[in-house]
């Protein structure tokens, strides 16, 4: 084990290297991506390790895989490359323009249905840049997806994330005009109680909280889901079939509503607004890429 480093490699150069590796996969996209060839990172990783005497990815013939020293590494190094290309930059007096490519998780449904104006203004005014739209309903992995930023339905409670908050999604109790006959015009949940429902198990699975639009009472609704998911798109296909009565959210279910395929049920009662942020890691420095996306989010966020 050695701490020091041959001449033909400095820090920076292997810590682009390592980054490249891992977002790549492999060694030889790496080598591909970088104009080199697949020896040469080879050596450049093993340079690398050796300096700090720690083993970053475990490589087996088929598969290659971070260690967690390696995992925590990644994160620094993006870091420390980020804010190196930003002195750079100033120091030279070159234009800062977005780059690259910008990686975004959002939820499945708000990413097919809600961003489109906003990606199609992002790469027409910034061509340089591509972006990579990954849909997701889990939570996201800022390391290992090696995400820039990512969409986010709920609360936010990771102090490690700064959130700037897009819109509210306001959720109604909905249901197929079948399925609930001559009873569209109750007024209180309680009566739906023993009717089939479908549970939406990311925000809600045998108990719904739902309150009055204006008195602010609130109850607690016991359901019996006949029909559970996880995804939005497969809810609102479930309520359009009949299954059962949802609560959705309101954007959703519009057009379903205005061409009576889904009727909303208890008009004056609904579930609690979901707050919608954009989010991502405090402690990184935002490369213009990211600025610029977080910039148009803001200004667009009164037309999503």
């Amino acid at each position: 084990m050695t701490n020091t480093l041959t001449p033909s490699f400095d820090r920076l150069e292997l810590m682009r290297t390592f980054i490249r590796i891992v977002d790549s996969k492999n060694l030889s996209s790496a080598a591909l991506s970088l104009k080199t060839t697949q020896p040469t990172i080879s050596r450049r990783l093993k340079a690398l390790e050796e300096s700090l005497g720690l083993k970053l990815i475990q490589r087996t013939t088929h598969q290659m895989q971070m260690t967690e020293e390696g995992r925590r590494f990644y994160y620094h190094a993006k870091d420390i490359v980020e804010r190196w290309n930003v002195i750079e930059a100033e120091m030279t007096g070159a234009k800062t323009l977005p780059k690259g490519i910008l990686r975004v998780q959002v939820p499945q449904a708000l990413g097919i249905g809600k961003f489109n104006d906003v990606l199609s203004s992002y790469l027409k005014n910034h061509p340089q840049v591509d972006i990579e739209w990954i849909l997701s309903d889990k939570s996201p992995d800022f390391i290992s997806e090696n995400l820039d930023c990512a969409i986010k339905v709920g609360n936010i409670d990771d102090p490690s994330l700064i959130a700037v908050k897009i819109f509210e999604l306001s959720r109604i109790i909905v249901a197929s005009p079948d399925l609930m006959d001559n009873k569209k015009k109750l007024f209180r949940p309680s009566e739906l109680q023993n009717t089939p429902w479908l549970s939406f198990k990311t925000h809600y699975l045998d108990r719904i909280n739902l309150f009055h639009s204006k008195t602010n009472e609130e109850i607690t609704l016991k359901i019996h889901p006949r029909f559970i998911s996880d995804n939005l798109f497969a809810m609102r296909e479930a309520a359009l079939m009949g299954l059962g009565i949802g609560v959705l959210s309101k954007w959703i279910v519009e057009k379903d509503l205005r061409e009576g395929r889904l009727v909303q049920l208890c008009k004056d009662w609904q579930a609690a607004s979901l707050p919608v942020y954009l989010i991502y890691p405090q402690s990184r420095l935002k490369p213009a890429k990211l600025q610029k996306f977080i910039e148009l989010i803001k200004r667009q966020k009164n037309q999503l």
